[in-house]
């Protein structure tokens, strides 16, 4: 007694099923791994507010890195994310909100105060020529009376390991930096304004 090609066809679907819910059931069941969130928020205390109210627009970053993940720069063309994990929320929302905190900014709607323009133009680590290290150019300025004409900003920080937490830090600080030295150049401004 032979068997039909039909019983054939039906018996070998029935075991390809049968494989594949397995290995679906297999990588169900491992999963991935947690991710990790970082937070670029400081210790600071709120800062006293300057002199003057000063409005801070949100802060402009690169396209590529206003999201949440955290980017490394793996050769001048290549930009890779650090898997499994994330900043705790998108970059540009939370430097400008750290960078109102540390100015004791007032949130005002008053168009005559001076506006704070920040521009992000590299926030990235670095794993080139065998060093490791974070990068941070920023340029910025103050519209309105008083002003600050166009500032350029740069620093980095060495990495000891590529580990995604050192990474976090040495960006965290970076911005810490930043916001410290606008913070000194809008109060010497502001101050020499309100004398007059």
């Amino acid at each position: 007694m032979t068997e039909s090609p039909v019983v054939w066809r039906q018996v070998r679907a029935s075991i390809m099923t049968l494989i594949v819910l397995g290995l679906l059931a297999g990588c169900a069941g491992r999963g991935a791994p947690p991710l990790e969130y970082f937070s670029l928020n400081t210790t600071e205390p709120v800062a006293e507010p300057l002199n003057m109210p000063v409005r801070v627009s949100r802060v402009r970053v690169p396209e590529y890195i206003d999201n949440d993940r955290i980017w490394v720069r793996e050769n001048d063309q290549r930009m890779v994310s650090v898997p499994g994990v994330r900043w705790s929320e998108p970059i540009a929302p939370a430097i400008t909100r750290e960078l109102r905190i540390a100015l004791g900014a007032v949130m005002t709607e008053d168009r005559s105060a001076p506006n704070l323009l920040v521009d992000i133009e590299r926030l990235e680590a670095r794993w080139m020529d065998d060093s490791q290290i974070v990068f941070l150019r920023a340029r910025w300025q103050l519209d309105g009376n008083p002003g600050i004409g166009p500032q350029t900003w740069e620093a980095e920080r060495t990495l000891n390991d590529r580990e995604a937490e050192s990474i976090a830090l040495a960006k965290a600080d970076l911005l810490t930096a930043l916001r410290a030295e606008i913070r000194r150049q809008l109060s010497t401004t502001l101050s020499i304004s309100g004398d007059h």
